[in-house]
C-alpha cells in the first residue's frame, strides 16, 4: 500500500477511536448527572419531610400544654424517654428552620 493511503487508514481509525471514547464519556456523564438529580430530589423530599415532622411535633406539644405542663417539657420528656428506650432522637441543630434554609440552598 501507499504511504497516503496508510497515513488516511491511520486517520480515520484515530477519528473513529475518538468518537467511540467521546461517545462513552458522554454516556457514562449523562448517567452521573441523572443520579446526582435523582439525590438531589430525594435530600429535598427528606428536608421537607424533616421540616414536617417539626412543625408536626410543635403542633403536638402545643396541645399537650394545655395538660399543667409548657410545651418544651413535655417535648423535653418525650425526647428523653426515646432516647432511653435506645432510639434516635433529633439534635439541637435540626430544626424546621434549619431544613428550610438547607432546602432554600438546594435550589
Amino acid at each position: 500500500m501507499s504511504e497516503p493511503i496508510i497515513v488516511a487508514l491511520v486517520a480515520v481509525g484515530g477519528v473513529i477511536a475518538g468518537a467511540i471514547i467521546t461517545g462513552v464519556l458522554n454516556y457514562y456523564s449523562t448517567q452521573r448527572t441523572k443520579k446526582v438529580d435523582s439525590y438531589k430530589s430525594q435530600l429535598r423530599q427528606a428536608y421537607k419531610d424533616i421540616s414536617a415532622f417539626h412543625r408536626l411535633e410543635d403542633r403536638y406539644v402545643t396541645a399537650l400544654a394545655k395538660y399543667d405542663r409548657t410545651s418544651e417539657a413535655w417535648k423535653r420528656d418525650i425526647r428523653k424517654q426515646q432516647a432511653d428506650d435506645g432510639l434516635l432522637t433529633p439534635s439541637q441543630h435540626a430544626t424546621a428552620r434549619a431544613a428550610e434554609e438547607k432546602l432554600k440552598q438546594l435550589g
